[in-house]
């Protein structure tokens, strides 16, 4: 059992693990990785022709969390198969899962349950494989096999299947629905489009070599453009903010 199906102190220290290995070490490595998936993703597109912005983009960040968050084995393991039991999971987390008992024989049940075992059943060989080398990679398969609970128990391939599955899922909804939303406010503004161009120009250069983590901090235009999206369309049911100055409400 993992998150939400473990007592909550249990759920506080797999978070606590998870934390550990999503560090800004790690993130500096991630946004090559990023930029690569992406490239490779939409050099299939061709020069014109008409895509879902969501379903594209959902497309992608399955592909570059996996890469990120997983390892580069069970990216490699990716294929059309893979994605759709991913998207058979992600189809079970409804409106009914939530107030529905998840035994009940519906058709969206059936195939999140049976999607679940087979993506487990991928993640245990790859677990087991890594278990069996010497080698080590810096990443959040090994950060899971080494961590610990206080009590000095490690953890079993389950959790590690499970709490793999749970941090992909986790972060694939608001990162897609908000990059959609992002590329629809600057599509739609082509004064928009044209000063975020300029602006990667200016802090990356004219030629755009590969973006680094630090960069990702200049880009001030772009990270307005995120947080206005985040603003006028939160990709969560709640959103904590903080009234830096006093305000009146309703007069």
């Amino acid at each position: 059992g993992v998150a939400y199906d473990v007592p909550n102190a249990v759920f506080l220290e797999q978070k606590k693990m998870l934390k550990t290995g999503l560090n800004i070490a790690q993130f500096k490595q991630h946004v090559s990785v990023i930029e690569e998936e992406t490239r490779e993703y939409f050099k299939a597109w061709g020069e014109s022709g008409e895509k879902n912005l969501f379903e594209a983009l959902s497309e992608l960040i399955i592909l570059t969390a996996s890469h990120c968050l997983h390892g580069k084995e069970i990216r490699s393991l990716l294929n059309e198969k893979v994605a759709q039991l991913y998207a058979d999971l992600d189809g079970g987390f409804t409106h009914a899962a939530w107030l529905l008992p998840g035994w009940l024989p519906l058709p969206s049940f059936r195939r999140r349950d049976r999607a679940h075992k087979e993506i487990k059943n991928i993640f245990y060989k790859v677990i087991q494989k890594r278990r069996n080398s010497e080698e080590k990679e810096d990443d959040m398969l090994q950060t899971l096999l080494d961590a610990s609970y206080k009590d000095g128990r490690p953890l079993t391939d389950d959790e590690i299947a499970g709490m793999l599955i749970g941090l992909l899922l986790a972060g694939q909804h608001t990162s897609s629905t908000t990059s959609a939303w992002l590329g629809f406010f600057i599509a739609r503004d082509k004064s928009i489009q044209e000063q975020c161009y300029a602006e990667q120009k200016a802090v990356c250069g004219d030629d755009l070599p590969p973006l680094t983590y630090d960069q990702l901090k200049d880009l001030s235009l772009l990270d307005r453009c995120l947080k206005e999206t985040l603003r006028l369309r939160p990709p969560i049911m709640t959103m904590m903010r903080m009234a830096k100055t006093p305000q009146t409400v309703a007069g």
